[in-house]
């Protein structure tokens, strides 16, 4: 083959190898065709050829920039084409400057990204055990390969991007070395056995948005370095146990892009009202940050379990007007809840169990269309629940206020709320007859209304209602 024709292909190579298979090969044929185009013979001149070079150079630069969002999974034999292609011709006698600075740009390319193949083999060497076959190909020999490997994620220019490593029973001190994976936007390590404190070199990862640990046995704080991920959207730091304590630090409350934030145990109730936890909650001290209240994209914040958290809900999380799930459920905190949490009205999960609240429920809460999980149970409230006549509950099918201090007669406020599959109003003071009409409450199944000092005469409007009723 002639020399012009060798170095058209080269050419062929550099601008296809990034863009994909069908492009390629139309590339190739393009440019091949006006390498032949007159005589098969023909010989180009050293300007033709440096010009075509030059263009071919220029035009897979700017394609790697146009294409750099663009996910794909890279075949280990393209890796090795580039590897092979763009390192083993610099020994060409033909080689020009144009070429010379796209080998250059591809060698650093390459150096870079088999960096981030070491990051990867030296978290793997940080692994105990894990899943039968899990990370088998996680190899040195097989470093070159690194976008193939099982559960790692890549983009054409050679960048990891994601790791899904959840459920595989990886046990291991969790380093620092994932840190060095500077384009990774997933990582995905929850339901392992992962040991030792959150590394704060994560909070280099600039492009993270999506951090899930949830269900180890990590422990230690929360490093405040974490408030330098900018882009994450999803921080899951629930059910690590009693050893991962520490406060909540108020850097979090920069990370402006977030939508979910477990920082206890993430709860999974269906509308029978059965609940599962994953068992493992954390001890986390001292405060909510009122920083928090800037993370206005949040639709779930949920602080459960962690027995130690105290003070006072703060009104700033009022702000967080995108919330769907809230829970402050068992732990320490004191004082009113605050009337702002009124314009949480996306809202359909809240929940206050099993703290230390007192005062009157704030009349704002009866304008949460949305909710269909209202828990107040187990604290200090006093008054006729809320104190307006009706609501907008129109959707709720769960409410317990069981073990407050509400007096007054039943609350005909919920009457109204045909979609109520339990009540629970037991352990209060409300007293008077029960309402003529309860059996508007159709949906129905469990009606506690024990240890309080209402009339014993059950109405005949529930005599067609098959629920369950504890006086």
């Amino acid at each position: 083959m002639a020399p012009g024709h060798s170095i058209v292909l080269m050419a062929c190579f550099l601008v296809g190898s990034s863009i994909g298979e069908n492009w390629q090969a139309e590339a190739c044929s393009s440019l091949l065709y006006r390498s032949t185009s007159s005589e098969s013979d023909r010989k180009f001149s050293p300007s033709s050829r440096k010009g075509e070079r030059l263009r071919a150079a220029q035009f897979r630069e700017r394609e790697l920039d146009h294409l750099y969002h663009r996910r794909l999974q890279l075949h280990p034999l393209k890796i090795h084409q580039i590897r092979e292609g763009f390192v083993h011709d610099h020994d060409s006698d033909h080689e020009t400057d144009s070429r010379s600075h796209v080998l250059s740009h591809s060698v650093s390319l390459l150096e870079v990204s088999f960096g981030e193949a070491d990051a990867l083999l030296a978290f793997k060497d940080g692994i105990g055990t894990y899943s039968e076959g899990a990370l088998d190909d996680w190899t040195p020999g097989k470093r070159s390969e690194y976008c193939s490997w099982t559960r790692v994620t890549c983009i054409c220019q050679l960048h990891v991007t994601a790791l899904h490593l959840s459920s595989l029973d990886l046990t291991c001190l969790l380093g620092p070395s994932l840190s060095n994976l500077s384009y990774l936007e997933e990582l995905h390590l929850d339901q392992n056995y992962l040991g030792r404190e959150i590394p704060p070199d994560l909070g280099r990862l600039s492009r993270l948005r999506i951090l899930n640990l949830e269900n180890n046995r990590l422990y230690g704080s929360i490093p405040k370095d974490l408030g330098n991920l900018t882009s994450l959207q999803v921080l899951n730091l629930g059910c690590q146990g009693s050893w991962f304590n520490g406060t909540i630090p108020e850097e979090l409350g920069q990370l402006l892009e977030l939508r979910f934030l477990n920082l206890g145990d993430v709860n999974n109730a269906d509308l029978e009202y059965t609940s599962f936890r994953l068992g493992k909650r954390n001890d986390l001290t001292g405060t909510i940050p009122r920083s928090l209240g800037n993370c206005t994209k949040l639709r779930y914040l949920d602080f459960y379990g962690n027995y130690f958290l105290t003070g006072v809900i703060p009104e700033e999380l009022g702000k967080l007007i995108h919330l769907e799930y809230l829970s402050f459920e068992d732990n320490n905190f004191t004082g009113a809840v605050p009337h702002q949490l009124g314009n949480l009205t996306l809202c359909k999960y809240l929940n206050f169990r099993d703290n230390k609240l007192q005062g009157y429920l704030p009349v704002g809460l009866a304008n949460l269309s949305r909710l269909i999980v209202l828990d107040v149970g187990l604290n200090f409230f006093t008054g006729n629940l809320v104190h307006v006549s009706s609501t907008s509950w129109s959707e709720l099918s769960w409410f317990s206020a069981f073990w407050n201090s509400f007096t007054g007669t039943f609350p005909e406020l919920l009457l109204s709320c045909r979609n109520l599959v339990m009540l629970d109003l037991s352990f209060n003071n409300f007293s008077g007859n029960l309402p003529a009409d309860l059996g508007r409450l159709s949906s129905a199944k469990i009606i506690f209304i024990e240890y309080n000092m209402f009339g014993r005469e059950l109405p005949e409007s529930l005599t067609n209602i098959s629920l369950i009723l504890e006086l």
